[in-house]
């Protein structure tokens, strides 16, 4: 593992999960800390966009800190990791609440999932791998991932991973060059989460 790295949790207004992440990813022996200026960017190699609460409030907390522009800067130059909303933050926009701009770095939607059961969908599920990314040494059909979401990207050639839910199937894990997206928690996921943790740390 290259220590070397050290990893800035992009810290909003909501708070939400980052703690978890910090904790997850210091038991991985990586170094870390948060991202809570443009001016912090300078201080880390590599970015995590953490997730929980809604695509709308998290670009406008991005618009309040006066950080956007300096994140999308930043995301072209270094390996970047999107968790949840942090993954659906990449997308051109999402319809969730309203129809509100995203980063633009990944070519698609985020919708809400079009099924008759329940939303959201919450729990520890299997992903499908489509592409062999190094995200995903190590993973396979005996992993399982913690799910807590209403809304998922479309489907894009950017795809490594999907998952299904009853009657549908979404994409849960994405990678574009240098930047990668997980629709699961991987703070919440044990260790299938462990895994893809120290994976990311390795890239």
């Amino acid at each position: 593992m290259n220590n070397k790295n050290k990893i800035g949790i992009l810290k909003l207004s909501n708070f939400g999960n980052i703690y978890n992440i910090y904790k997850a990813l210091e038991y991985c022996d990586a170094k870390v800390g948060f991202i809570e200026n443009s001016k912090d960017f300078s201080k880390f190699d590599k970015i995590i966009l953490p997730g929980v609460g809604s695509f709308y409030n998290e670009i406008e907390n991005l618009k309040k800190q006066n950080i956007k522009d300096e994140l999308i800067y930043n995301i072209s130059k270094k390996i970047t990791l999107g968790i949840c909303i942090g993954m659906q933050l990449f997308a051109d926009y999402s319809e969730e609440f309203e129809k509100t701009e995203g980063l633009n770095i990944v070519k698609c939607g985020v919708k809400k999932i079009k099924t008759n059961k329940p939303l959201p969908v919450i729990g520890y599920n299997k992903i499908y791998i489509n592409n062999k990314i190094d995200l995903l040494k190590d993973i396979d059909e005996n992993d399982e991932f913690y799910f807590m979401h209403s809304y998922a990207l479309e489907f894009n050639p950017n795809i490594s991973a999907s998952t299904k839910y009853h009657d549908v199937e979404y994409p849960s894990v994405f990678s574009k060059e240098n930047i990668y997206g997980v629709q699961f928690h991987i703070e919440k996921s044990k260790q299938s989460g462990i895994k893809i943790i120290k994976n990311f740390l390795k890239l």
